[in-house]
């Protein structure tokens, strides 16, 4: 009990600092616009489907889980350029 008790004194202030964090907006997720002609818009979805499916590594080369890279990578969006 003892050792519970001493888990969720820890466990406790690091949940509220990720619900404060999340709260601020500091993980609001970017949306970056690729703008293309209106005859390269299906090759542009196409190859961000591609790109999607891919691995995923940090610049040092380090393997990121797809667990980990889900939640701070921002939407890609192809759009048509007026």
């Amino acid at each position: 009990m003892k050792r519970f008790v001493t888990l969720l004194a820890l466990a406790l202030p690091l949940g509220g600092l990720a619900f404060a964090s999340d709260r601020t907006g500091q993980f609001d997720k970017v949306v970056i616009e690729i703008r293309v002609d209106a005859d390269a818009l299906s090759d542009c979805r196409e190859t961000l489907e591609k790109l999607d499916t891919r691995e995923v590594y940090t610049d040092t080369g380090t393997w990121l889980p797809s667990l980990f890279s889900t939640d701070t990578v921002g939407e890609t969006v192809c759009v048509v350029d007026a």
